[in-house]
């Protein structure tokens, strides 16, 4: 990961975490630049997915491919296109 954070307020937020790094980075183009986590009910997270890509995909994109991530109930990404 570049220079963001992680604040993680829960073991079932770290894996939540976990899942949204690993499926976003599956594309080896894009860089997280920071994924907060927090609870909000009972095995319920929400996220703000931080990102950038040299030719980055819409953010729906991005969001289509975190639907699958368990616990995901609420995301918003934010999509920036990186120098160079």
């Amino acid at each position: 990961m570049g220079g963001g954070d992680c604040r993680v307020v829960t073991a079932g937020a770290a894996r939540l975490w976990a899942g949204v790094f690993w499926v976003v980075l599956a594309d080896s183009a894009v860089q997280l630049d920071d994924v907060p986590v927090w609870q909000v009910g009972p095995g319920q997270y929400a996220a703000i997915v931080a990102l950038q890509a040299k030719q980055p995909a819409s953010p729906a994109r991005y969001k289509a491919q975190l639907a699958g991530v368990a616990g995901l109930v609420h995301v918003t990404v934010e999509v920036n296109a990186s120098a160079g």
